[in-house]
């Protein structure tokens, strides 16, 4: 209902509210209508059942308070929650807000659980991480894009290619060296990602191995020191990023160069020179198409450096779109590389054409010589660039780059929280919308309960502090499915069963006892001979023994599931050996068990 937040729970929107969410985007500030709704089991506060019976349908509402509920922050130290139910009643009342929240609600049988921790926090073998994945809108859809993973090897049966392959590969976690600032990843967890941390792949310029020919962030010590100033891995959101060739959906922003110095150094300058990471210095495009179904340039000549990425990113946690954008490689020149691009199967223009577009080749062979920076393509180098910023059409980012010093690099960066270098297969036309099948990659992490810092991640119902709607439909004890009944009423038995003159239950020389277990609460159990004669009848109507105590985390004690029968009939004669037949019958159904019974003799020599 307001602020953000979420504990290890993988965030699932519910159906349909992507889309309404990204139609809200084209609005400005706080609106209650910015509530979202989750899936069940995918939302940012755990409900757990722990006594079906005393669950209660209907809705809860949590919300967090502190000593100062109109200065947009949610002080830890003074915070308080609360949870009511529909009707206004308190069921927990100014709770202090601890790293570790769970709390019984005996009334309702369930628990209320959220854990107050972020990425780089714990700095442990999970550290913030929930998960990523990758879905397509289409169940057994074509897989079009894979990512690139940092350090991944396996490229090559030539182990020795394969080992240098890695190494070029490895761009993360040069963080490590930051002086006075601990690692915040030491156990690797987010290096082995598809959509990885911009912040672990920071590194001074000395740090540039040898091979490091895919720089996704350049290597400078200010780029790294100003960065890590604002970001870091608590900064890391919970977004999804969504492919589709809907064109309405596409994201206008800027285009990055990707290229660096080991490529100009072998002879191949990026398109005006342009530095890594500074704005590319191609012209400017539209997501509208000519004659020749290529993308219409920017009416005003000079603009360079904007395109269209095929998709958006929002925040599952504010709803809030975010500015996303990609990098482009421009040293891949038509002139030089187009025979080999068509030779190879790929786009003669691409690395200069302004549309993200990657292929599905990491290597093709520019030079004999392995080490050639030219070889290693990387489908283009169009690496996506995730930012925790409100989507204004990158205008920021633009105004920023225009002058490409390492300050305004750092500025950008300072709001990137994740990149992905993609490899596709069989992408379509800039005509065709590019995407061949709509794609939502998700990336989840835990992140503290506090008011959103973007307006329009608030709604207002609770100052832009959190709050939630629990809704519990279809969980109270009582609802009747008569699978369930049938299979309970299966459960019933006799022990032992058969009985050889001794049971478990028996406390002396003289008892004969056995139980008839599973029994429903209400019930009439009768028992009869093989013949059909009458032995004895029990009529059972168990009711829940209420338990004294404060905080107790079950009020109602559980009804005692059986009966003991001690083998005697209705006139206190104790039954001899034989078959025997037990009638269960409940307002649920009826149950017949058959029970077989060697009954010993009193033996009266010991008395």
């Amino acid at each position: 209902m307001d602020g953000e937040g979420s504990y290890s729970s993988f965030l699932e929107l519910a159906d349909g509210e992507r889309d309404r969410l990204f139609n809200l985007s084209f609005t400005d500030g706080p609106n209650a209508d910015r509530t979202i709704k989750y899936k069940e089991e995918g939302g940012p506060v755990a409900v757990k059942v722990y006594n079906p019976v005393d669950v209660i349908d209907g809705k809860l509402f949590l919300a967090f308070t502190d000593d100062n509920g109109n200065d947009n922050v949610l002080n830890e130290k003074t915070a308080v929650w609360s949870l009511t139910d529909v009707n206004g009643d308190t069921l927990v009342k100014n709770e202090n807000f601890d790293l570790f929240n769970e709390r019984l609600i005996a009334d309702y049988g369930m628990s209320i659980f959220f854990y107050n921790n972020e990425p780089g926090e714990d700095r442990d073998d999970i550290n913030g991480y929930v998960g990523q994945r990758g879905e397509y809108k289409t169940a057994g859809a074509t897989p079009w894009i894979t990512f690139i993973q940092d350090g991944q090897d396996g490229f090559s049966p030539n182990l020795n290619v394969s080992l240098l392959i890695s190494e070029v590969l490895d761009w993360i976690n040069y963080i490590i060296k930051t002086d006075g600032k601990p690692n915040e990843d030491p156990k690797n967890v987010y290096e082995k990602l598809s959509f990885w941390p911009a912040v672990l792949a920071l590194r001074d310029g000395e740090d540039a191995g040898l091979n490091q020919f895919f720089t996704p962030v350049p290597a400078s010590t200010n780029i790294k020191s100003t960065v890590l100033k604002v970001n870091d891995l608590s900064q890391l959101n919970n977004v999804d990023i969504v492919f589709t060739s809907d064109r309405s959906k596409w994201s206008k922003c800027i285009v990055v160069e990707s290229s660096n110095s080991k490529y100009a150094l072998a002879g191949f300058d990026s398109e005006g020179k342009a530095s890594g990471f500074s704005l590319r210095k191609g012209r400017s495009i539209t997501k509208e198409v000519d004659a020749n179904g290529d993308p219409v340039l920017n009416a005003n000549p000079d603009s360079t450096g904007m395109s269209w990425f095929p998709g958006y990113a929002i925040d599952v946690e504010t709803g809030v779109r975010l500015n996303i954008f990609f990098g482009e490689n421009s040293s891949y020149d038509p002139q030089i590389f187009s025979t080999l691009f068509e030779a190879e199967g790929l786009n003669p223009k691409s690395g200069r054409d302004m549309i993200w577009n990657p292929s599905g080749k990491l290597l093709i062979n520019a030079n004999n010589n392995l080490l050639s920076p030219e070889n290693f393509f990387g489908g283009g180098q169009h690496y996506i660039y995730v930012t925790k910023t409100k989507y204004n059409e990158c205008a920021t980012f633009l105004n920023n780059l225009k002058n490409p010093s390492d300050v305004n690099k750092a500025r950008v960066l300072s709001q990137v929280t994740y990149i992905a270098m993609p490899l596709t297969n069989g992408m379509l036309s800039y005509k065709d919308g590019l995407i061949p099948e709509e794609f939502t990659f998700k990336a989840r992490v835990n992140n503290d309960y506090k008011v959103s810092s973007i307006p329009e991640g608030r709604t207002g119902l609770n100052n832009g502090m959190p709050s939630y709607e629990i809704n519990i439909s279809g969980k109270a004890f009582g609802q009747r499915d008569n699978a369930l009944v049938n299979h309970a009423l299966d459960s019933i038995s006799v022990v032992p069963n058969p009985y050889y003159a001794y049971s478990g239950y028996e406390t002396n020389e003289i008892s004969n006892i056995v139980k008839i277990t599973n029994l429903p609460a209400k019930c009439l159990v009768t028992i009869y001979s093989l013949d059909g004669k009458f032995i004895r009848q029990f009529n059972r109507n168990e009711v829940r023994e209420e338990k004294k105590g404060v905080g107790r985390g079950v009020v109602y004690a559980q009804v005692n599931p059986d009966i003991e029968w001690d083998l005697k009939n209705a006139n206190g004669i104790t039954v001899g050996s034989g078959i025997y037949l037990i009638h269960v019958k409940s307002d649920e159904g009826e149950r017949v068990i058959k029970w077989v019974g060697a009954i010993r003799q009193l033996e009266i020599s010991g008395f």
